[in-house]
Formats: structure tokens, C-alpha cells, sequence
């Protein structure tokens, strides 16, 4: 198990931005080397124990989750994610790794809702293994959720009826 920091970096003269990132302890000080080299200097670093896997556009914020712990971070995504992620880590894993200048060899997602996350290809097949074994549940989960949905488009238009019966057409 390993300690998990959540870094902000300073934004450079230029106006370019650096998106946080979240990094095992056992990289951090290669992973602040690497970014400071190209000019990013940290504003914060922070401990945390909290991954939050997600695919942007969705806005069902009730919807089902799953979660565990891997390597001392807890790892959560929305059920009807799970398909997305494992195809997602095994085109990742099967990509050449990074290699920082002390020679650790590492993976960088950039993930929604904006983060870089850090990691190895061990903690990458353990969440690999554990959406692969959730897959079938969480599938089902998902469908459970999304039986009685009638599609977003007429829940929002639903919604926009009613603001307009409570506030008039202002």
C-alpha cells in the first residue's frame, strides 16, 4: 500500500496550464523533476486517497457506483462506465511506457473531469483485474438504472417545462 498525492501546478508566464495530477509517493519525485523541467512548478501537493474514474457528458448524478481500494487509493466509477475503462486500461497498458530521467518507468492518463493520473503497470492491471471481475454486476447495475430513464433529451425538456409552470416565461 502507498501514500497518493494530488498535485496543482502553477499556471507559466505564458498563460499555459497544467491540468492536477495524481501520483503514487514511490513517483512523485521524478513526476515533480519531469514537470518542473518543463517549466510547471507545483502550487500544492496534497495527500489523497480518493480516484475518481469517469467519461464525460453524463449528468444522471444518481446513478450506480462501484468502488474498491487498490494500493491504498480508493478507485470509484460509475457502473455503466466499467465497459468503457477496461477497454480503456488494456489500450493503455499495451502502450509503450514513459520512462522518467532516474529510469522508473510509468503511464500518464489525462481523465475526466480534468487530471492527469500517474501510474504503474501493476496498479494498471490490478484495476484492470477489478473492473474485469465487476464487469458482468455492474453491467447490470447500469441496465437496473436505466430502464425507466425516457432519454435525456425529454428529461430535460420535462425539467424545462416545469421551471417554466413555477417561474413563468421570464
Amino acid at each position: 500500500m502507498c501514500k497518493w498525492h494530488y498535485i496543482t501546478f502553477k499556471t507559466k508566464n505564458e498563460g499555459h496550464h497544467c491540468i492536477p495530477h495524481i501520483v503514487p509517493d514511490f513517483l512523485l519525485e521524478a513526476l515533480l523533476k519531469d514537470m518542473n523541467s518543463r517549466g510547471y512548478e507545483p502550487s500544492e501537493v496534497k495527500n489523497t486517497k480518493y480516484l475518481g474514474l469517469d467519461v464525460g457528458g453524463m449528468c444522471y448524478t444518481d446513478r450506480p457506483m462501484e468502488e474498491t481500494t487498490i494500493d491504498g487509493i480508493k478507485v470509484e466509477i460509475p457502473s455503466d462506465n466499467v465497459i468503457d475503462f477496461i477497454v480503456y486500461f488494456k489500450n493503455k497498458l499495451y502502450t509503450e511506457e514513459r520512462i522518467f530521467e532516474n529510469g522508473q518507468k510509468y503511464l500518464k492518463s489525462h481523465l475526466w473531469p480534468g487530471f492527469a493520473f500517474v501510474f504503474t503497470k501493476d496498479i494498471g492491471f490490478r484495476i484492470l483485474w477489478w473492473l474485469t471481475s465487476i464487469s458482468n454486476e455492474a453491467e447490470r447495475k447500469a441496465e437496473e438504472f436505466y430502464k425507466d430513464k425516457k432519454g435525456l433529451q425529454v428529461e430535460l425538456a420535462e425539467a424545462n417545462q416545469k421551471v417554466k409552470e413555477m417561474y413563468g416565461n421570464k
